[in-house]
C-alpha cells in the first residue's frame, strides 16, 4: 500500500469530505486569529497513524506558515535530514517550519528522545503550537497503555487519540502492541479476535486510549479508513461512543 501525505477525511458517520486539512476538520484555530498567541499543544496518543498524523500536522502548520514545535515524550524515530535542538531557540519567529526540539537517544541513535524538562516546558509556555507524539506503539494498530503511559506533558491543551481500522477482524497478536496486554485488557486471549466492540471498548474506557487526557479536549481519529467495511466498523464504533464532547473524524491515507 502506498501512503499519501494528505490524508482522505471522512465524517464520523463515514461520508467523504475530500482532501483536506486536519487542522480545520479538527477545529483547530476555531474562531481564533491565527495567531501564534492563542496556538493548541496537542499531544497524540494510540496507534494506527500517530506518526502519520504527527508530520500531517507538521506539513499544515508550516504551508500555514506558523511557527511551531516538534517534540516527543516518548522516542521516535529521527526525522531526516532536519537540525534537532536541544534549547529553546531565542528567535522562534526565524523558521517559519517545525523546530524539532530533542536529543538522539542513548539507547538507540536512530531515535529522536525528548529534550530536558526545562527545555519542555519552556517549549510548551511559549505561546507557539506544539505536536507531542506522546505514545509508542511499534507500527501496530491497536493498543492499550501500560501503566507509565501515555505521556501527556501538563501543559496539552488537545489530546488527540488514534485507533487503526485495519485491526479490526485480526488476530490480537497480529494487530496489537504488547497483544498480552491488550488481550488481558478485553478478558481475552492474544489468538482471539479483535472486534469492533474491543477497539470501542479501549477508546471509552477510563484506562483506554484517552487515558490521562481529564478535561483536555479530546478528538478521535479512526485512521486506516481505506474502504467500505472499515468505515462500516467505523461507524459502529462512533454509535457507542460515549466520552462527552468527543470530536470524531475518520482518515485514510492510501493511495491507490
Amino acid at each position: 500500500m502506498i501512503l499519501s501525505d494528505s490524508p482522505m477525511i471522512y465524517d464520523k458517520e463515514g461520508v467523504y469530505q475530500g482532501h483536506g486539512r486536519l487542522l480545520a476538520a479538527l477545529g483547530f484555530f476555531a474562531g481564533q486569529e491565527e495567531s501564534h498567541l492563542a496556538m493548541p499543544v496537542i499531544s497524540i496518543v494510540g496507534a494506527g497513524g500517530k506518526t502519520h498524523t504527527f508530520y500531517r500536522l507538521d506539513q499544515e502548520l508550516t504551508e500555514m506558515n506558523i511557527s511551531h514545535f516538534l517534540m516527543t515524550t516518548t522516542h521516535m524515530r529521527l526525522p531526516k535530514e532536519k537540525p534537532i535542538y536541544s534549547k529553546l531557540p531565542e528567535d522562534i519567529s526565524a523558521r517559519r517550519d517545525g523546530w524539532w526540539m530533542g536529543q538522539p537517544s542513548k539507547k538507540d541513535p536512530a531515535k529522536l528522545a525528548p529534550p530536558g524538562e526545562s527545555v519542555m516546558a519552556a517549549v510548551c509556555a511559549s505561546g507557539y503550537p506544539v505536536v507531542i507524539e506522546a505514545d509508542g506503539a511499534r507500527g501496530k494498530s491497536c493498543k492499550v497503555p501500560a501503566t507509565w503511559e501515555p505521556a501527556i506533558r501538563p501543559e496539552t491543551t488537545w489530546v488527540i487519540g488514534i485507533m487503526g481500522l485495519t485491526a479490526i477482524g485480526q488476530r490480537i497478536c497480529e494487530s496489537c502492541h504488547r497483544p498480552e496486554d491488550v488481550a488481558r485488557f478485553l478478558g481475552k486471549e492474544p489468538e482471539d479476535t479483535l472486534t469492533w466492540q474491543d477497539m470501542c471498548r479501549i477508546i471509552d474506557h477510563p484506562d483506554g486510549l484517552f487515558k490521562s487526557a481529564g478535561d483536555r479536549k479530546k478528538v478521535l481519529i479512526l485512521n486506516q479508513a481505506d474502504d467500505k467495511i472499515c468505515r462500516t466498523w467505523g461507524r459502529k464504533i462512533v454509535s457507542q461512543a460515549t466520552i462527552p464532547g468527543l470530536t470524531i473524524w475518520m482518515t485514510s491515507y492510501r493511495k491507490g
